[in-house]
């Protein structure tokens, strides 16, 4: 029997799978609007996803930390915030002005509480989620390499629909849009460094960056979600 055609159930059950995970999970979240559920979600997948890699690929989370990574990438990371950090400055400038650096000002022990914990609770494990593990166990349903950064970054984007308050709406998918073009870039660095540290921390510098410069409002669910 050919590889392929024995690889197919495989391949099917980890399609189903991903699908699962990565498109009906958000789905459910989107319309259930609970927070802690959402966090509840995120967590234990996160949990999931260190303890199959222990076990299964046989790489302990510090290992997926590989440190070693962000020594060869920081550069490429730092360049393109120096081009895209101040683009949304202006964006948001031209867009929405009232809203500039609206979170530091009005609220700043909030605004440093988030500056602290979202990297932790909200960055870290999503990396995992949607890099670690889709990298790594999905890789088979992809031919190339491209193919695999481009669908990481769509299902990441995808994700963001709990941020969608009307989907027949077209101005209402901009945080999917702007969270897809994001997950392109942190999977292209997740790729070619395999370093979850660094991928972490671009994603925390544009999460935060985008919360200091009152874009928070394209990405936070209390915005959107009525409880």
């Amino acid at each position: 029997m050919p590889a392929t055609n024995k690889n197919a159930p495989q391949k099917i059950m980890r399609f189903l799978e991903l699908l699962f995970l990565f498109v009906a999970i958000p789905i459910a979240i989107a319309f259930l609007q609970n927070r802690v559920l959402m966090l509840g979600i995120l967590w234990a997948t996160a949990v999931i996803v260190i303890v199959w890699l222990k076990l299964s690929i046989k790489r302990g989370f510090w290992e997926e930390l590989n440190w070693a990574g962000v020594k060869s990438g920081y550069k490429w990371v730092l360049l393109r915030f120096a081009v895209i950090g101040p683009a949304l400055f202006a964006f948001m400038a031209l867009v929405n002005p009232e809203e500039l650096l609206s979170f530091p000002r009005e609220r700043p022990l909030i605004y440093l509480y988030v500056m602290i914990w979202y990297p932790l609770l909200s960055v870290v494990p999503q990396e995992l989620l949607y890099k670690t593990l889709f990298f790594e166990r999905y890789k088979i349903l992809f031919h190339s390499p491209w193919a695999m950064v481009i669908a990481s970054a769509l299902f990441f984007g995808f994700m963001h629909i709990i941020l969608v308050p009307n989907i027949f709406v077209l101005g209402a998918w901009l945080p999917v849009f702007m969270t897809t073009i994001a997950g392109l870039l942190m999977a292209h660095t997740y790729f070619t460094t395999r370093s979850l540290a660094l991928v972490s921390l671009e994603h925390a510098l544009y999460g935060c960056w985008a919360y200091t410069i009152g874009m928070g409002m394209y990405l936070h669910t209390g915005s959107v979600w009525a409880g």
